[in-house]
């Protein structure tokens, strides 16, 4: 009976081990990343145990008013020339998402999400990615378009557990769908 329990908390063991060597948690706030976040570089599920309570505590020292704070990007919706044409440029789905947690140093941060304090996304999927676009509207014999993902730099406010405190982090985000146009 005790070999049997021996055994079976060294295979408990080994299994955890095996699946949380692939991703990695930040530890030092004991936040556990769901497991749908374990490739990515942010994200965008809000985890059991997201400690809103700390955040609270290290926002209520500070003075709101003086941290610096981008303004939620919103790109227009870049593409269509006219109502003629839309059929024949890129496609993309807009969203606006709302992160929980963004990798730096391979360790995933929690991003400071309250509700007096939320940092949101709008974020871009291009549908036809790597497809030609305004067909019939630019000279094939001369050049070559296709839709492509252009992304851009925004800042996040992050919780640093080093310095117990908040920190701003770059980081890129797909924001439209182009057509881009290139000599043949």
């Amino acid at each position: 009976m005790f070999i049997k329990m021996l055994f079976i908390s060294a295979l408990l063991i080994l299994t955890l081990s095996i699946v949380g060597a692939n991703f990695t948690n930040d530890t030092e706030t004991g936040i556990i990343f769901p497991p749908e976040c374990k490739n990515q570089d942010i994200c965008y599920v809000k985890p059991k145990n997201y400690p809103e309570h700390k955040f609270h505590s290290v926002l209520k020292k500070l003075d709101l008013k003086r941290i610096p704070r981008s303004a939620p990007y919103y790109a227009s919706n870049h593409g269509f020339v006219d109502d003629d044409y839309a059929d024949k440029n890129c496609r993309a789905q807009y969203e606006i998402r709302v992160p929980f947690g963004i990798k730096v140093s391979n360790i995933m941060r929690p991003v400071i999400q309250m509700p007096y304090f939320e940092q949101k996304i709008r974020y871009v999927t291009c549908e036809d990615e790597g497809a030609e676009c305004m067909d019939g509207v630019i000279d094939p014999i001369s050049f070559k378009a296709t839709c492509s993902t252009m992304y851009a730099q925004i800042q996040l406010h992050i919780y640093n557990p080093d310095i117990n405190n908040i920190e701003i982090k770059d980081v890129p985000i797909p924001v439209s769908c182009n057509c881009n146009i290139k000599d043949v």
